[in-house]
């Protein structure tokens, strides 16, 4: 009787405790929309997410990273790129 009457107190604290925090996750990303969605259509597109980005990483005091990564280089003669098979093992 004891296990149960723990249990179910257990329980009722964690879905207690757990009710702000969904209540302001969805704050906080409504939040976010209301700020960043230009076009109003409720949803954040590519540009507006990387426009939360680089905001995001401006507070960090991070670097901007380049819009265009450096392509790799190509490969030298005689190396191959992709999956190996059993000729190249």
């Amino acid at each position: 009787m004891k296990f149960i009457t723990g249990t179910l107190f257990v329980l009722a604290v964690t879905a207690f405790l757990s009710v702000p925090g969904a209540a302001q996750e969805g704050g906080r990303r409504a939040e976010m929309i209301k700020k960043y969605d230009k076009n109003g259509d409720g949803k954040l597109d590519e540009a507006e997410r990387e426009a939360m980005r680089k905001d995001r990483r401006a507070a960090r005091g991070e670097e901007p990273q380049d819009e265009k990564k450096e392509p790799r280089p190509a490969p030298a003669p005689g190396e191959r790129r992709g999956p190996m098979d059993e000729k190249a093992l």
